[in-house]
């Protein structure tokens, strides 16, 4: 069975098409790019399964649906959804509970520009 955690970090962009209103009431699409570090997990990726399902749900709120609002992101692992809900205008903190994930959290955070507290 393969080892669950490994030191070895690796790259994902994840991309998310979002839905904006403009000021003046019309709508528009949007792409947003992130680039995440993490550890590549026995499915293959760098955040869970569920990860994905999570993110699809803040992108399909949008701007719209998270700018302005706090967001807690526990176990965070790479701190995808984190960095997302920043993405959109949300106050993100993020925290694992595995000092391992920790300094991961930390690189993803320096590298990224929008507002993420760990």
């Amino acid at each position: 069975m393969p080892e669950l955690f490994d030191d070895t970090n690796v790259e994902r962009k994840y991309c998310f098409d979002i839905s904006t209103t403009s000021s003046d009431g019309t709508a528009k699409k949007d792409t947003i790019e992130l680039n995440v570090l993490g550890w590549e997990k026995v499915s293959g990726d760098i955040v869970w399964k569920g990860a994905h399902v999570l993110a699809s749900q803040l992108a399909q709120a949008g701007v719209d649906g998270v700018k302005g609002k706090s967001v807690l992101e526990l176990g965070a692992g790479s701190g995808l959804l984190g960095m997302l809900a920043a993405k959109l205008g949300g106050h993100a903190v993020i925290t694992d509970g595995d000092e391992r994930e920790m300094p991961t959290l930390q690189e993803n955070a320096a590298n990224f520009e929008d507002g993420l507290q760990l």
